[in-house]
């Protein structure tokens, strides 16, 4: 197979696992008419929500219960991620137009507290000006979330509080392999690379979250950086 057959092959290959990721964000939405951009499931022990809803005119709601009752979060939403691990305070992150930027918010449920059907939700700041925001997929890390803001400001958040955070940062990787047992540096629950080209390893467990050189080595990518150093191999 020649050269550009190989790159159209892979071009059509991402191109289909993207449409797949956005017909399984369409197909959680209401057929009610109304234009949806994304609709996920919500954790299975958010006693606040059944699904997120994030309309195309940037509003975002939660459908509450069995009756479809829909609640409103907020508006001028651009994207959400739902809170994976089980532990976490949040329940959902989501970012929003806001002082020039983008900026990320976490949405806590007010045990107890109602607003007619709709359970009250806590709206909490957690970066301004952000570049990217991640939910941990690995459920046996304690850092849930990490964000990076467009100045460089690096931060990652365990259950309830920040619990690591580092400036200069130009990008950042969740560890695939995190607990992995026979994978290389599977201590770690995610790298970070600064404007100089150091990588550093942040510990993803037992509360050391512990700002470690990954070598004297200056990388341009990460991930240069995992296929030199054969991480998660």
């Amino acid at each position: 197979m020649t050269t550009l057959k190989i790159m159209l092959a892979l071009s059509t290959l991402v191109v289909s696992v993207m449409a797949m990721g956005a017909a399984d964000d369409i197909k959680n939405c209401p057929r009610d008419g109304k234009s949806y951009k994304e609709c996920k499931q919500a954790r299975s022990n958010d006693q606040g929500a059944k699904r997120y809803l994030l309309m195309s005119s940037g509003q975002l709601l939660r459908i509450t219960d069995d009756n479809r009752v829909k609640c409103t979060i907020d508006q001028d939403v651009i994207d959400m991620k739902v809170s994976i691990h089980p532990t976490d305070r949040a329940v959902l992150y989501y970012t929003k137009s806001a002082n020039g930027g983008k900026q990320l918010i976490a949405v806590n449920n007010v045990d107890g507290d109602r607003s007619g059907q709709c359970v009250k939700v806590k709206k909490t700041v957690l970066m301004d000006n952000v570049k990217e925001f991640s939910v941990v997929p690995n459920r046996d890390t304690t850092i849930v979330n990490a964000a990076l803001s467009r100045t460089g400001q690096f931060k990652a958040w365990d259950a309830a509080r920040v619990v690591y955070q580092d400036q200069g940062v130009v990008d950042y990787q969740i560890n695939s392999c995190f607990n992995q047992s026979g994978k290389s540096f599977n201590s770690y629950g995610l790298f970070t690379i600064d404007r100089s080209g150091i990588v550093m390893k942040v510990k993803g467990n037992g509360g050391r979250f512990v700002n470690d050189k990954a070598d004297a080595s200056r990388f341009q990518t990460i991930k240069q950086f995992i296929d030199v150093r054969n991480v998660c191999r």
